[in-house]
């Protein structure tokens, strides 16, 4: 009998298998009877889950972002008056026709606040809550046999030529607005992607009721997100002069860093294999500006479990986390980033003094156990 049930579904760089399989662990680790449901494999039927239900009684099933599925086109929560708690590690916005808000046993975790204003703002939801990303506690630390100076893991994808997509895609007066949001967002780089939107409209003289509950709202969060956070991933990196980074990851990087000596790009790698490079490696860039302000990516969490001292964009949650143990940079101040990674790199007790303070935070706070402690206690 179990009395939680775990989608796993499938994503990019095995991430969403990955996290799946890290909290089912976790549970597992606090004594909770549960269940990991693989839905590309096991080729569940309406049926099955019916019967899973009624024999099983669960108390909550849990998808990692919108992993689930319908029965024909409702949403299986619904359907059978289950309880959901879809843990949402993008954006909603990205996720939007892939929940059914009317369902009152549909639950939504977010890990930044400014997601959760989002959702109460647009949707009118309010059974949402934070629950910042989670790390797996038995990631191996290792502070000593470091194969790489700097390491860099995600996706680069062609802001500029998307930027130049919108004339055949839009009218004059949307463009308007989306110039106006990126203007607003590269010299502000600490604002949620919705007030940039927010504040844009009102600048371009739109009320926020005009687009609130129509399509193009939805559309221009993700148009700006998209060239954001790749513009802003792309001149955090290009910041750091001196020193050598190898990226892992997909899209154009070669379009963008051509001719840079100090960038090595290597193909994408999966979960697993990520926190192996991170083991190895001196530092982890983390750059998660727009799209993470108030609020937890996996990437830093997984490098102080490793062993891997922390390079990130500043946010104030960063900063409660690791506080003197990471080196957290406004991107419009990097002047002097190098001097930073090479004070790191040249002193050996301040890089492994860093790690170990590092990990002990992340350890104590943020592991999966720690989410599913806080999810226990939700349903108690």
């Amino acid at each position: 009998m179990a009395d939680i049930i775990i989608f796993k579904g499938s994503g990019q760089y095995d991430a969403l298998q990955y996290f799946a399989d890290k909290l089912y662990e976790a549970f597992i680790e606090e004594n909770i009877n549960v269940r990991l449901l693989d839905l590309v494999e096991s080729q569940l039927s309406v049926d099955d889950l019916e019967f899973l239900i009624k024999n099983e009684r669960p108390k909550l099933f849990i998808g990692i972002n919108t992993n689930g599925f319908n029965i024909g086109e409702t949403k299986y929560y619904k359907f059978f008056n289950v309880n959901h708690l879809a843990i949402l590690i993008d954006h909603p916005i990205y996720h939007l026709n892939s929940l059914d808000f009317s369902a009152n046993t549909l639950y939504i975790s977010c890990v930044d606040e400014d997601r959760l204003s989002f959702l109460k703002d647009t949707k009118n939801y309010n059974r949402g809550f934070l629950l910042y990303h989670g790390v797996d506690s038995k990631i191996k630390f290792n502070a000593f046999d470091k194969e790489n100076d700097m390491v860099f893991f995600g996706s680069l994808y062609d802001y500029e030529d998307k930027r130049a997509q919108w004339k055949n895609k839009y009218n004059d007066d949307i463009i308007k607005v989306l110039n106006t949001a990126l203007e607003i967002g590269i010299y502000n780089s600490f604002m949620p992607v919705q007030d940039i939107m927010d504040l844009a409209l009102r600048y371009c003289g739109y009320e926020l009721h005009d687009y609130k509950q129509i399509e193009i709202g939805r559309l221009l969060i993700t148009e700006i997100d998209g060239y954001l956070r790749n513009y802003h991933r792309h001149k955090f990196i290009s910041n750091i002069k001196e020193n050598k980074i190898v990226i892992h990851g997909n899209g154009c990087w070669d379009k963008y860093f051509n001719g840079c000596n100090n960038i090595d790009i290597r193909p994408e790698v999966k979960m697993n294999e990520a926190v192996n490079i991170m083991q190895k490696s001196k530092i982890t860039i983390n750059c998660t500006i727009t799209g993470m302000y108030n609020g937890s990516h996996e990437r830093p969490f997984m490098a102080a479990m490793a062993g891997s001292v922390v390079l990130s964009n500043y946010s104030p949650f960063y900063e409660r986390v690791f506080g003197e143990s990471a080196v957290l940079t406004n991107i419009l101040d990097m002047n002097d980033i190098d001097n930073k990674i090479n004070g790191i790199l040249n002193d050996e007790s301040l890089r492994m003094n860093m790690a170990y303070k590092a990990r002990k935070n992340v350890a104590e706070n943020h592991t999966w156990n720690s989410r599913v402690r806080q999810i226990m206690s939700m349903l108690d």
